[in-house]
């Protein structure tokens, strides 16, 4: 009896142990706080990834590598999530089905079918993980990059200093130091990571396309799914490590790994121009016009009379108010059927006999009469005011975006170094 009864245990226990086996099959590689990331969550993702940005995974060494990455996005998502959670920052249904047919909406239907195909909850993850992460660059990250209009401008009078503006067209790879954490290495190991892709960017054959494919595979940075594509950039919007990593460099060539308080750089220079235009960084005088203006008659005596109407008109409205009234008169839209209230225009912008006519306009005075082929004109000049050239405003502008956009990254990276700093990771892969 006594032997039934051991039997019986000893089968309840392989049922058990045979039901446990197969509920931990899926191995754990991460552990991040009390979240757990399994190797079929990892697999998921990082074919989802493949096909996003075109790696071939029958590649071992870039699977590894794109696997390696995608687990590092995983447990830096987990933290951020973990965050959120604390701060009461979770997503709501609606923000969550904003950003999912954001998602769907950026590649199409068909194409977003073919890419999540047979993933999984793995795609809804990666959307909710980057929905998330967007609230708190809004809410956490952003507020903290302090910029002012001086330093932009002080940016572009640095980059005006020369006739011969240089550009050069780069391509980053960044690796994280939290990355040897996750690829379980030390530092020194890490360091030789970087050597190696440095090895393969620079092997014989080795061109921007092997450079893209390293950096869609290995990069953490934002640029990884462009190839590590920065474009084209000008001095003062290259970041500065970078700029310190391309010192010397030329065309085609691939930088020595540099090593920055974030992590590690290596930057390939695809190509250098450079813009044989100087930067006018002198105010712009623009004038605020009224054109009062007929065709021209083909013959003499027809022209005295429109010349003699033209005066009476313009002795008769002096005042801008009276002017715009002046233009909303049918009977002068059919005497004077090419008028039109030209607003604020660029000294620049007109013919230069013309724009000599309106520069010796007093304001709140008409013109003399304008002869040109086909009309006859007078020109209300209502009011003056300098402003800065086009081309510099929008300089400004996308200087100002550069500066941004690399200080927001920076406090990015700053940002997740405090998280992973107060947090347990336990990386089993």
């Amino acid at each position: 009896m006594l032997k039934l009864f051991l039997l019986f245990c000893v089968s309840i226990f392989v049922t058990l142990t045979a039901g446990a086996y197969a509920a931990t099959a899926d191995n754990i590689v991460a552990v991040v706080n009390d979240q757990i990331i399994t190797l079929s969550e990892l697999n998921a993702r990082t074919k989802l990834a493949s096909r996003a940005m075109g790696v071939d995974l029958s590649n071992p060494l870039a699977e590894r590598s794109l696997q390696r990455r995608t687990l590092g996005e995983m447990v830096d998502e987990s933290l951020q999530q973990q965050y959120a959670l604390t701060e009461g920052l979770q997503l709501t249904k609606a923000e969550f089905q904003a950003a999912q047919d954001q998602a769907i909406a950026g590649v199409g239907q068909a194409q977003w079918s073919k890419l999540t195909q047979g993933l999984g909850a793995a795609p809804e993850g990666k959307i909710r993980a980057e929905a998330t992460w967007a609230r708190l660059m809004n809410i956490d990250v952003a507020p903290r990059v302090q910029m002012g209009t001086v330093e932009i401008d002080r940016l572009i009078e640095e980059m005006s200093k020369t006739q011969n503006r240089t550009k050069k067209n780069l391509s980053l790879i960044f690796i994280p130091h939290a990355a040897e954490a996750v690829s379980g290495t030390s530092t020194t190991d890490a360091a030789a990571r970087v050597l190696q892709l440095r090895m393969e960017a620079v092997a014989e054959n080795a061109n921007e396309a092997t450079f893209a494919t390293l950096a869609k595979t290995n990069s953490a940075a934002p640029s990884a799914a462009q190839g590590g594509s920065l474009g084209w950039l000008t001095g003062a919007e290259i970041p500065n490590g970078v700029a310190q990593a391309i010192q010397g460099l030329g065309a085609g060539e691939v930088s020595q790994p540099l090593r920055t308080p974030e992590g590690w750089l290596l930057v390939r220079v695809n190509d250098i121009r450079t813009d044989d235009e100087a930067m006018n960084l002198a105010p712009q005088t623009e004038y605020k016009l009224y054109l009062l203006a007929a065709e021209k008659p083909s013959s003499t005596e027809a022209l005295k009379p429109l010349v003699s109407q033209l005066q009476a008109v313009t002795k008769a409205y002096t005042e801008e108010a009276a002017v715009q009234g002046l233009f909303a008169i049918s009977a002068t839209q059919v005497q004077f059927n090419r008028s039109s209230a030209l607003g604020w225009v660029p000294a620049t912008a007109l013919q230069p006999e013309v724009a000599e006519v309106v520069r010796q306009t007093k304001l709140g005075n008409w013109s003399k009469p304008l002869m040109a082929p086909s009309q006859i004109s007078r020109m209300f000049v209502a009011a003056t005011r300098q402003v800065m050239p086009q081309a510099l405003l929008k300089l400004r502008e996308r200087v100002g975006q550069s500066l941004r956009a690399n200080r927001t990254e920076l406090e990015a990276r700053r940002f997740m170094r405090e998280l992973r700093q107060r947090a347990f990771v336990d990386i089993r892969l």
